[in-house]
């Protein structure tokens, strides 16, 4: 049976909520909210040091002194995505050994937020990961540096499996929508307000852990674009007006600057 999704209002960036939204080549714009949920799972289940994880936490650079706050999904293989609060998106591959980490980026911004001023930047990952916790200093060409201090949500820890995320979802804002629909096996199919569709699929990349590996094709306008990314699945808390309906985190991109960065509900 299909779970029934109620999209919610975007919210404002207060404490730990991260306020996102679509970028890439005038196919949307739009808001979804991103927020911390370490009140899921426990961390009991780690047994060593690594750098796989739903992560959640400010990154300090030179645009935004005071921190701005992130939202990053990172497998197993260190192969990950991360978004701010302003729409800015990183595609990570990490590599940690031990207790250190490092590995590369690339940046893409649509409002050229990144500290260097422009719509891209690349560069070097290096820092530190504990059973909970992720410190990074991303380094780009110019040795602009950006550091972020993020914290393991344990919401990594609940698991995945493909009959989990069947349904509908929906993702608004900001006049611009999506509509998802999927199947038992993980076949997505979907459709904007733009006109555009969508067809891929979900995988699970670890069924112990809750991330899934996403892949799409985006047609809009004849011209067919294609995504990688991951996803993370929140369950449904409280009840009523007091409660958070269920929600799946997407960040996903072409590797050539076109991003998405969604949350559906």
């Amino acid at each position: 049976m299909e779970k029934p999704r109620v999209v919610a209002p975007a919210i404002l960036i207060t404490g730990s909520s991260l306020l996102v939204g679509c970028g890439g080549h005038n196919y949307g714009g739009s808001c979804g909210s991103y927020g911390s949920y370490g009140s899921y799972g426990s961390c009991s289940a780690v047994s060593s040091v690594g750098a796989p994880g739903i992560y959640t936490g400010p990154i300090v650079n030179s645009t935004y002194p005071q921190g701005i706050q992130t939202v990053a999904l990172i497998s197993e293989t260190g192969d990950g995505r991360l978004a701010t609060a302003d729409g800015s998106f990183y595609r990570l591959s990490v590599n940690p050994v031990g207790a250190s980490l490092s590995g590369t980026y690339t940046a893409y911004s649509l409002n050229s937020q990144l500290p260097n001023g422009l719509a891209t930047s690349s560069g070097l990952v290096s820092g530190s990961v504990t059973p909970t916790a992720l410190n990074a200093t991303l380094m780009d060409s110019t040795q602009l540096t950006q550091t972020a201090t993020l914290t393991l949500d344990n919401t990594y820890y609940l698991g995945a499996s493909l009959p989990t995320i069947l349904g509908n979802w929906q993702y608004q804002s900001g006049g611009f929508s999506i509509t998802m629909t999927v199947a038992s096996d993980g076949v997505l199919t979907a459709s904007d307000s733009n006109g555009c569709t969508y067809s891929g699929n979900f995988s699970v990349v670890d069924p112990r852990y809750d991330l899934y590996a996403e892949h799409h094709v985006r047609t809009c306008a004849g011209t067919v674009t294609s995504f990688d990314g991951f996803a993370a699945f929140f369950p449904a808390t409280g009840a009523g007006t007091a409660g958070t309906p269920s929600e799946l985190k997407l960040l996903t991109d072409d590797g050539a600057g076109d991003y998405v960065i969604a949350d559906f509900q």
